[in-house]
């Protein structure tokens, strides 16, 4: 698989949390752009955002990614020349995480503001290994 990593920004120190944030060509780039403002507006803030850009996308998308609202930001971006499917991609994409915890997250997702607090509090007390989050699904139509 032919990838390439583009990082906008050092992370030093290493952040405590990896977020993971896959996005491709179908993606919708309103939900894209949601998704991304709910991750970087999080209550806990000790993260990197590692965003796997699934093979081409639209330009749209690609605008997103370029915009300077999210330069400021601990954002790692890792190309992937072409599509290679969810799966494929969360594993190549791990491989750019240097937290101690991994979130995940999709291109479609909204995260309530505290989500990650709450995830991290939660490794911390029951010292998991994973741990889940609840999902609402709704619909603007």
């Amino acid at each position: 698989m032919n990838h390439s990593f583009n990082e906008i920004n050092s992370l030093t120190p290493i952040s405590a949390t990896s977020v993971i944030l896959p996005v491709y060509n179908g993606d919708d780039v309103s939900d894209f752009s949601e998704a991304l403002n709910s991750i970087l507006n999080q209550t806990y803030q000790d993260f990197e955002l590692v965003i796997i850009v699934d093979g081409p996308v639209s330009e749209a998308i690609s605008e997103v990614l370029k915009c300077k609202e999210f330069k400021d930001q601990k954002i790692k971006i890792v190309r992937f020349l072409e599509n290679s499917g969810l799966s494929k991609a969360l594993n190549l994409g791990l491989q750019y995480c240097e937290g101690q915890y991994i979130i995940r997250c999709d291109a479609d997702d909204i995260n309530v503001p505290d989500r990650f607090e709450i995830l991290i509090r939660e490794f911390s007390r029951l010292n998991a290994d994973v741990l889940g989050s609840q999902v609402v699904e709704f619909s603007t139509n």
